[in-house]
């Protein structure tokens, strides 16, 4: 009797534990698309790997938060699959996936509809995302058929993905290859392009930014249009082209937030530039438009600018906005911050308040605090000096 009491006991407790979260299902590809269109169910993927630490956090506080995992078992035939192992390559490569986490969303019909990029520590606007996804009703979002998992890619392609050391094409092979293709709207030369982003191809995109994002979807084609961004303005940098800079603001029209997104291309072009005059003024504007409605990126600009500036005037600047900062959001990195800022202006009584404070928060909040440490010997030694 005893032993069917401690046997009943551990089948309850592992039915508690499999309630608490996400029940992610162990079955073929196949097996999933079958009960998917069995049960009317949409197929939630967590596409992750092995070395990926935000993968981790998924797995230890989202899918085990009672406001999702639910909504999640009822709707939704759960798989988790590492993408650097077999099945998952294949899905690595069909659908272009090769950032995680990644949520990936097939309908009823086992066809592609959307995906969730990362993690995101607000777990309400996550379950918001996949509300939406089960309300499309559509047979088919995307111009591909989501079945065909393997399109006849190019040798080069496939090399590219898997575990360990993978292969990496020279800009020629891909070029030649691209060259050769009578569709560069098919799927296989889409994949291609987003791939390995070759640059004689991406005036291309450009061009033809309808058809792709009807095709192959809005979030894709912006990636590559942001890719292109980005490396004009390298090559701005480069040049010291302020044309090709101003072509790289101009394509930034193609973002969902343009104006947002020329501030990130001109405060990176003046830091890679060195010119930090202009990264404070810019800086100073974005915050005149937008107030401390985003801290953390006005942190890790005033931490630019201890790290690279020595002019007293602008480092006062990132004083004053440290301290708006602080007073929004007293976390630890804000006030680490904030005290090096202090320090390096001279200001070492002050500095020596928050870097304290920088640390009994950083306690609390079970981050390490050893720069800070390390910021506090310095702040005592000047304090000596003295």
């Amino acid at each position: 009797m005893k032993k069917w009491s401690i046997l009943l006991l551990a089948l309850v407790s592992f039915w508690m534990s499999e309630a608490q979260q996400v029940n992610f299902r162990k079955l073929t590809w196949q097996e999933a698309n079958d009960l998917a269109a069995q049960e009317n169910k949409y197929i939630f993927v967590d596409a992750y790997t092995e070395w990926c630490g935000w993968c981790k956090v998924m797995d230890k506080e989202m899918f085990t938060d009672p406001a999702v995992f639910p909504f999640i078992n009822e709707n939704f035939i759960p798989m988790k699959i590492d993408f650097e192992d077999t099945l998952g390559i294949l899905l690595s490569m069909k659908f272009r996936v090769w950032a995680y986490p990644t949520t990936m969303i097939f309908n009823p019909q086992g066809q592609y509809i959307g995906r969730i990029s990362g993690y995101n520590e607000d777990h309400g606007a996550y379950l918001a995302s996949l509300k939406k996804f089960t309300e499309i009703k559509e047979d088919k979002v995307f111009g591909y058929d989501s079945h065909v998992l393997d399109p006849a890619y190019p040798e080069f392609y496939v090399k590219s993905f898997g575990k360990g050391k993978r292969e990496w094409p020279k800009q020629d092979e891909v070029s030649t290859y691209l060259k050769a293709q009578p569709d560069l709207y098919s799927e296989v030369s889409w994949s291609v392009i987003l791939r390995f982003h070759p640059k004689e191809y991406l005036d291309y995109v450009i061009e033809n930014r309808e058809e792709y994002i009807g095709r192959y979807g809005k979030e894709e084609v912006t990636e590559i249009i942001q890719y292109y961004i980005f490396n004009i303005m390298q090559d701005a940098v480069k040049l010291t082209d302020r044309a090709m800079l101003d072509k790289a603001l101009k394509l930034c029209d193609y973002m969902d937030d343009p104006e947002s997104f020329r501030f990130y291309i001109m405060m990176a072009y003046y830091e890679q530039t060195k010119d930090w005059p202009a990264f404070t003024g810019e800086l100073g504007s974005y915050i005149s438009r937008n107030g401390y409605e985003f801290p953390g990126y006005i942190n890790n600009y005033c931490w630019m600018i201890y790290e690279n500036v020595d002019d007293r005037e602008i480092l006062l600047k990132a004083v004053e906005w440290m301290k708006k900062v602080i007073e929004v959001q007293p976390i630890s990195f804000n006030l680490d911050t904030y005290a090096a800022l202090l320090y390096k202006t001279g200001d070492l009584e002050e500095a020596d308040n928050y870097a304290d404070q920088a640390i009994e928060a950083a306690k609390k909040e079970g981050q390490d605090y050893s720069s800070t440490k390390e910021l506090k010997e310095k702040i005592r030694k000047a304090k000596k000096e003295k």
